[in-house]
């Protein structure tokens, strides 16, 4: 399962009010809504920010009420929405569609034609939206990380804002921790809060001229924000810490083999350092 669907839950005003703030989204930015349910953030995003969108919504009903969302709003010209599982190899046009957004590689009219939209100036930014799963969240990510492979440097960085489920912490695949979290609180329950996660996917830094080496993906973090009392929030996104590092076996936390090696090595010399001592105490 890709989204929470027991019971369908559409993100709260305050979450996309805080989202838009986050990911400083701009009216030259294409937001992209992977699971768009009934569209209210891509409308929002078009009708107070001014920025064009695309949504992807698997569930029929769902993606016709956010079709009618739209038109309703007089924004057909601003924001599309298709139907499908964007995640699967099974529809490639959606797939690639959302490939080729992703790298940079397809101009938004070029998306936006599908639905019949036209687009009248180019997006210069790109931000995701993401309510999904821990498992959707997990689908996507290798996704993200090629796109940002092959996206021209001067097209700046993948924004990328998950609601709940951070993304995962993979060894040696570029990924990192957020950039920024927050904590979003309930206005009719301030005890009631859930966390949203600000990640830049940048693409690669070139080379320096002669140097041979390989470009790389670079990403920053924040220091851990604690969580407030109250906060409701899954064991993942409890979880996840801020430190610097992809993960604990890359040593990027206290408990990983680097940190292990370090303490073993500065025993080690403390000991020779003694023993220095004593030969030449006799």
């Amino acid at each position: 399962m890709l989204a929470p669907r027991k019971v369908l839950h559409s993100t709260p005003p305050y979450v996309l009010a805080a989202a838009f703030e986050l990911a400083e989204l701009r009216p030259t930015d294409l937001l992209l809504d992977v699971g768009c349910g009934d569209g209210r953030a891509l409308v929002a995003a078009a009708r107070e920010i001014g920025s064009r969108g695309i949504g992807w919504e698997i569930n029929p009903d769902r993606s016709a009420e956010a079709t009618e969302a739209v038109s309703g709003a007089g924004l057909g010209d601003r924001v599309a929405i298709h139907t499908g599982n964007v995640l699967s190899d099974a529809e490639p046009q959606l797939w690639e569609l959302f490939g080729a957004v992703l790298r940079g590689e397809a101009p938004p009219r070029e998306a936006l034609a599908p639905a019949g939209v036209g687009c009248r100036a180019e997006c210069d930014g790109l931000v995701v939206l993401l309510y999904l799963t821990e498992y959707g969240v997990r689908k996507l990510l290798p996704l993200l990380l090629e796109a940002a492979a092959a996206r021209d440097p001067a097209l700046g960085p993948i924004r990328v804002l998950s609601y709940v489920y951070p993304f995962p912490r993979e060894c040696g695949r570029g990924s990192a921790p957020p950039e920024r979290k927050q904590w979003c609180a309930d206005p009719e329950n301030p005890d009631r809060s859930f966390p949203l996660f600000f990640y830049a996917f940048h693409p690669p830094m070139p080379a320096a001229e002669g140097d041979g080496k390989p470009p790389l993906i670079v990403a920053t973090a924040a220091p851990p924000e604690p969580a407030p009392a109250g906060s409701v929030a899954s064991a993942a996104a409890a979880g996840v810490d801020s430190t610097v590092g992809c993960c604990s076996c890359c040593g990027g936390g206290d408990g990983g083999p680097g940190g292990l090696v370090a303490t073993v090595a500065a025993g080690c010399v403390l000991m020779l350092l003694l023993s220095a001592r004593r030969v030449a105490a006799r």
